[in-house]
Order: structure tokens, then C-alpha cells, then sequence
């Protein structure tokens, strides 16, 4: 900044501060201009302390000019009091569990907080974050197991009767077993455990302490802490928020097109949305009933009436191998965890393995060798850990065998099984004939039955996205979509409905993506596709000339969208940008 420009802005600073503190006062306090009235308690002020925040983190003549604001206004970022009760917390020297030191923080919060309602709260949470963070420090970057102990005796000592803190120090206690002598492994729970205590993985005690300053500022009444970027992180939702407005929006992984703050954001994801037929495949001879990407989107595997298997490299969608073996219709198919093998269920009564290098069948099982008598094999699913798989039946069988054709385990179910998923070989989804959704936990031995959700209506197929293992879509009769929430099995809840679609009479499978996007065929012969978080039906799309039987999405770390459709016209379609 020049030297003339810097004299200007001091003179007019000492001139609105010499002449007009009354105009600047009534400034302040005013509404931002140009917000709707249920937002005229944002005032002035507050805008400005933001400016200023944003200035200062600039550096250099940016600061300058929030210290020519800060004069002439009053206002503060952060004043005095809280600096220093925050470099006091940043000290590293300071033995913050001492009985001096407590006696300052808890003077310090007094300062800062004036409200006697909500003192004792704060200086309570705040004693907890700080004992939190010494047990932390202690375990991972001392390396000192006795201290951390003695810390987390002294935090149920200190607030017996708490559920708060009671459930933290459960969580404590579990990092304290976890680690042991091996701070270095730390395995994804673990990792995803420190997240959610605030702590940052490979930090340093720099890091700790502040962590620890900006849980405490958060605990502090909002006309007293700015929080760190507070500009940035408004403007930041600000955009998110426009972005999800937007129908066509889809997450993407790289920024092709740039946003902007001088105009509403326009994500031009109408030119980009994936609804364009890319390809005709018509290697089948029939109708053709189930479509599925490999798990790592290199192959994509086609099932149909004419007894075949039709494997296709997903790089150019030319036929890889066609797989012949079964006797009557293939009715489903999964892939192996490496994607080398396929298992298949069909109208023969058989499950048949296949091998996809050399394109063989490796094993074939029937339902005499698995059950010892006529049973109708629907549903099959592989684990992904293992060579396990799974088999659901009309005739109320719900089993797990190996390869092998042993029995691993046996559900003794009471309903008849319309279809079932996997997710991530921790979650068992099934949807029965009598209209239930029954989601087993299967993490342990026990295979717990968590809940059974009573739908009321006739439910044809369920899926999930490999990427978003924490919902599932079920088709439902006659014209419906529903999507859950099964993070906690013990209570997953309904998320959205979605309705346009035609299914009173055939098993039809949508495909829920972590795209934001729901798709399902219909009878109709159309595709149809909604927003998943809104419901709202964005596009339908003519490809098949009569039933779609089944859509899948291809999974992908790019944004060069693919997805699979297949229908009664014996077709595959593959659609994208």
C-alpha cells in the first residue's frame, strides 16, 4: 500500500472517529442492507468483524486497513482478554490441570462470559476439553500410558454421575487398549475414533493446543469469538447450498467447472448430466434380467433368459468372455471381492462359479447339495472377504455356505425371501414376502437380527451403492422407490420416496449412486431419474422398446459417469456424458 494511500485512509479514519462516533454507532447496529426481514438481526457489525477477520489472515497492507477499521469502529476480533486466555492455553509449559491454573481459566471464563446462567456449564465443558486433550497428549505424544491413566481417573473422579463424560471416558479407555505400546498402528476405527474426539493424526503438540483453543472458543458465547475463517466457511455453505438447489448437481471429483462469487453458482450440469445412449449391446438372444459392474468398474457382467453370461471390458464395452453353463434362465449374479470370479443363480436350481480369466465354470451347486431337497434359488451374493456366499429363497431359506458346499450358517427364517444385499460384509439386508425389510447385523458370529421395519406394501428388489454403505433402495409395488438409512441397524429410518415409475407386475432393481442420483426402468419402457436428496424426477429417458429390467451405476474415482441399463429387448445400454 503507498504511502498516500495510507495517510488517506488514517485521515479519514480520524475524521469519522473525531466527528461522527453517534453515525458510526448507528451504523453498526443497523441491518446489513438488502437481507429479508426474518434476517434483520445480522447487523452491520457483525459483517465487519468478518471483513476484518478475512484482512487480517491476509497479512501485509490487508491488515493494515482492518487496524484503520478496527480505530474507527470500536470493534474488536478478538480483544485482549481472550488473546490472552488463548496464548495461556497454547502453552505447552503450563501445567493446565494445577490448581493455579484452573483458578485463572476459571477467571478468565468469568471475564468472558458475564452470564452466571451459563458460567458453571462452560467452566465445566471446558475443564473436560482440557483433560481430554492432556490425556492425548499423554498417550500419543509422550507416550506415556500411566499419565494418560491417571488423567482419565481423574476425569471420572472429578464429574461422576455425567453421561458425557462417562461416554468419553469409554472412549478414552478404548484408545488406551487400542494403542497399547504401538502408537504407530492405528487401525481405521481407531483413526475414525480420534476424529471425532478433535484430535489431528500426525500432529504435534502445536496442533493439539490449537485444537483444544478453538473446541474452548466454540463453548463461548457468539458475540465474543469470531471463529477461525469464519468468512470463507459461510461462503462455503453458501455455494454448497446453491449447488444442491440445483437438480442436474452431482459431486464431482475435480473442479472443470470453476464457481464464482460475482453470480449466482451455475454448476452447467445439464450439459454435463449422464443421460446421453452411448452404446447398443445386443449379445443376447433374449430377454436379458440383470446388469453389474465389478467392484472396481473394469467389467461389466449381463444376465439372461438365453442361459448365457455376457462379461464385457468396460474399457471399450467389447465382449471379454461369454459365459455358457446354466439351463434355464439366470436370474442373478455378484462378483468377487477382486473381481476374478463370478457366482450366478438360476431357474435350473443351480449356483454356478465362474472363472473369469479362463471364462469356466469352477463349480456348480445345486439346491440338492445344499439343502437336500427342491428349493428355488433366487438371490446369491459373495462375500467380499472370503469365498462365503450367501442364498435367499422364495421357500424360506436364508442360508451361508463355502464353496466347499458347506453349510456356514442358517438363518431359519419364517418369511420367503424376495431379495437380499450385502454391505461391506457388515450388514445383512433382506426384503421378505410379507412386506418387511429385516437388517441383520453381521459382524459377529451371532448374526443379531437388529430390526424389522413392517413397509405395508409389496417390496420386488433392494439394492446398495458399494460407495455409500449407508443406504439402501428398495423397489416397491406398484409405482414407488424408497431409500434408508441403515447406518445404525438398530434404527434405520426412511430417507425419501420416489414415484413416477410403472412395476405392478415384474421384479424390477433401481440403483441408488453417491452421485445424488436415484434410477430405476419401469414397465413403460422408460428410465426413469430423480434427485436423491429432494425426490424430485429430473429426466426420463426412452432406450429399451419394452420392460427395464434392471440399472446399474458404473463405480468410479472420475467424473466420466457411466451407467448399464438392461430390458426385455434383450438389450444393454450403456449411458453417460
Amino acid at each position: 500500500m503507498s504511502r498516500k494511500t495510507k495517510g488517506s485512509i488514517a485521515a479519514k479514519s480520524a475524521s469519522l472517529s473525531g466527528n461522527n462516533h453517534t453515525g458510526i454507532h448507528s451504523l453498526l447496529s443497523a441491518a446489513i442492507p438488502g437481507l429479508a426481514p426474518e434476517m434483520s438481526s445480522i447487523k452491520n457489525d457483525q459483517l465487519l468483524l468478518l471483513i476484518m477477520q478475512y484482512l487480517t489472515d491476509l497479512g501485509g497492507p490487508f491488515k493494515d486497513i482492518a487496524d484503520h477499521i478496527s480505530q474507527t469502529t470500536g470493534l474488536q476480533v478478538t480483544d485482549s482478554q481472550l488473546r490472552e486466555f488463548s496464548d495461556f492455553l497454547r502453552d505447552a509449559k503450563v501445567d493446565l490441570e494445577g490448581a493455579s491454573s484452573l483458578e485463572l481459566i476459571n477467571n478468565h471464563i468469568a471475564q468472558l462470559v458475564g452470564d452466571d446462567l451459563q458460567l458453571a456449564r462452560i467452566q465445566r465443558d471446558v475443564r473436560v476439553l482440557i483433560k481430554k486433550t492432556l490425556f492425548l497428549e499423554s498417550l500419543i505424544l509422550l507416550r506415556n500410558n500411566n499419565r494418560a491413566l491417571r488423567t482419565l481417573r481423574t476425569l471420572t473422579a472429578d464429574f461422576p454421575d455425567d453421561e458425557k463424560v462417562e461416554s468419553l471416558s469409554k472412549n478414552l479407555s478404548s484408545l488406551l487398549v487400542s494403542f497399547g505400546d504401538q502408537v504407530e498402528l492405528v487401525d481405521s476405527s481407531t483413526e475414525a475414533l480420534l476424529e471425532e474426539l478433535g484430535w489431528q493424526i500426525g500432529g504435534d503438540f502445536r496442533a493439539s493446543r490449537e485444537s483444544l483453543v478453538n473446541q474452548v472458543l466454540a463453548l463461548l458465547p457468539s458475540d465474543k469469538v469470531v471463529p477461525p475463517n469464519r468468512l470463507a466457511q459461510l461462503l462455503q455453505q453458501a455455494l454448497a447450498y446453491q449447488q444442491l438447489n440445483d437438480p442436474y448437481y452431482i459431486p464431482t471429483t475435480t473442479s472443470s467447472h470453476p464457481l464464482t462469487l460475482l453470480r449466482d453458482a451455475n454448476t452447467y450440469m445439464k450439459d454435463k448430466f449422464p443421460k446421453n445412449l452411448k452404446m447398443r449391446l445386443e449379445h443376447h438372444e433374449n430377454e436379458c434380467w440383470f446388469v453389474k459392474y465389478s467392484n472396481t468398474g473394469k467389467y461389466l457382467a449381463s444376465a439372461s433368459v438365453d442361459k448365457t453370461i455376457a462379461v464385457y471390458d468396460t474399457q471399450t464395452y467389447r465382449l471379454h468372455k461369454h459365459l455358457i453353463g446354466h439351463d434355464n434362465t439366470i436370474i442373478y449374479l455378484s462378483w468377487s471381492r477382486d473381481d476374478s470370479k463370478l457366482i450366478t443363480s438360476s431357474f435350473d436350481q443351480t449356483v454356478k462359479v465362474w472363472d473369469l480369466e479362463s471364462g469356466s465354470c469352477i463349480a456348480t451347486i445345486s439346491d440338492q447339495d445344499l439343502f437336500n431337497s427342491n428349493v428355488r434359488i433366487r438371490s446369491v451374493e459373495f462375500f467380499k472377504n472370503s469365498d462365503q456366499f450367501i442364498i435367499g429363497s422364495p421357500d424360506k431359506k436364508l442360508c451361508i455356505f463355502n464353496l466347499d458346499k458347506e453349510l456356514v450358517y442358517d438363518f431359519k427364517i419364517s418369511h420367503r425371501i424376495e431379495d437380499l444385499a450385502l454391505v461391506n460384509d457388515e450388514k445383512l439386508l433382506v426384503v421378505t414376502h410379507s412386506c418387511q425389510l429385516m437388517i441383520y447385523d453381521i459382524t459377529s458370529s451371532s448374526y443379531e437380527l437388529s430390526s424389522i421395519i413392517n413397509i405395508e406394501k409389496q417390496l420386488t428388489s433392494i439394492t446398495v451403492s458399494p460407495d455409500d454403505p449407508d443406504h439402501c433402495l428398495i423397489n416397491v409395488k406398484a409405482d414407488e422407490l424408497q431409500l434408508w438409512n441403515i447406518s445404525k441397524t438398530s434404527r434405520p429410518y426412511l430417507v425419501n420416496k420416489y414415484y413416477g415409475l410403472q412395476q405392478s407386475d415384474y421384479i424390477i432393481r433401481g440403483c441408488v449412486t453417491d452421485r445424488n442420483l436415484v434410477l430405476s426402468g419401469s414397465e413403460d419402457g422408460l428410465i426413469y431419474i430423480w434427485n436423491k436428496k429432494f425426490g424430485n424426477l429430473i429426466e426420463c429417458l426412452k432406450g429399451h422398446k419394452s420392460l427395464i429390467n434392471c440399472i446399474d451405476w458404473k463405480p468410479t474415482d472420475s467424473d466420466d459417469y457411466e451407467w448399464a441399463s438392461c430390458g426385455d429387448d434383450g438389450v444393454v445400454n450403456i449411458w453417460g456424458i
